[in-house]
């Protein structure tokens, strides 16, 4: 969830939404992110995503930065639209991430600001009932694991298990870091050792599927393309940071972040298949 600078709205009009919502579908292409739901408020949005890749942070500050720039771009301001971090919570399970889905697209019912979440223009709720066409940026896969059968028949228990009045008011805590059984959660905290704040916790939980630089710079040798291929590989895929990559291969930051820049100018003169491959 990323809230607005003071709480202040982050939509000036329909337009506005529209853009964060393309640039949502982008993110997901460009990072091989899967987004199962989202929702957009007036001085908030929540995403529901699944990220392979563990390149969550890389991911949203690409939508919000983004954003930021064409929302400034277009109103003619300057400044900043979301107020510092994201949140972000890690879900387990297919019954909790039901819990979530629905606690999502229910937002602006719960808000008061329509009486059914099918009345909410601005929400994937619609398309992942099978109301309206599927959006290209909108994973329905997860339907069927959750909700069992094919997804036409998951789309209709979908709908039930939204609006059902004993239960649809379900809350999810927005402070949390982890959504599921009290095993998972302290699975993950033995996994990521002993951290006081929050923000490094919830950095570790992202960098664990990510190999090392040292496993992915193993090559006792290689080409200049191959060692360029890898530094966008760890940047956009494994979420590390370029000034981490170049200590690491004991190169100036600029020299790595145009190694990024030139594979990515490579793949937009061939329609998006760079040197590297899609991403």
């Amino acid at each position: 969830m990323a809230r607005g600078n003071r709480r202040l709205q982050i939509f000036e009009d329909d337009d506005d939404r529209r853009l964060l919502l393309k640039t949502i579908e982008r993110m997901v292409d460009r990072y091989s992110v899967r987004c199962l739901a989202y929702c957009l408020m007036s001085n908030h949005y929540h995403l529901v995503l699944e990220t392979p890749r563990a390149n969550l942070s890389i991911a949203m500050r690409y939508v919000n930065g983004v954003y930021t720039q064409a929302s400034n771009r277009r109103h003619r301001r300057t400044g900043h639209v979301f107020e510092g971090r994201f949140r972000s919570i890690v879900v387990d399970s297919d019954v909790y991430l039901r819990d979530l889905a629905r606690y999502v697209v229910l937002n602006p019912v719960k808000a008061r600001l329509v009486n059914d979440a099918s009345a909410w223009a601005w929400s994937s709720y619609r398309a992942t009932a099978g109301l309206e066409p599927t959006s290209a940026g909108l994973c329905l896969e997860w339907l069927e694991e959750a909700f069992g059968g094919p997804v036409e028949v998951a789309q209709v228990k979908f709908r039930l298990f939204v609006n059902d009045t004993l239960t649809k008011w379900s809350e999810v805590n927005d402070d949390a870091l982890f959504l599921g059984p009290k095993a998972f959660e302290s699975a993950l905290r033995q996994r990521c050792g002993p951290v006081p704040g929050e923000p490094r916790r919830s950095r570790a939980v992202r960098a664990l599927a990510r190999p090392t630089l040292v496993e992915l710079f193993a090559a006792v040798s290689m080409s200049l393309l191959d060692r360029n291929r890898l530094i966008r590989e760890a940047h956009v895929r494994f979420g590390y940071r370029l000034s981490e990559i170049a200590a690491h291969l004991g190169l100036h930051p600029s020299s790595a972040s145009l190694a990024v820049r030139r594979l990515e100018a490579a793949g937009a003169r061939h329609g998006g298949q760079g040197a590297s491959g899609r991403e």
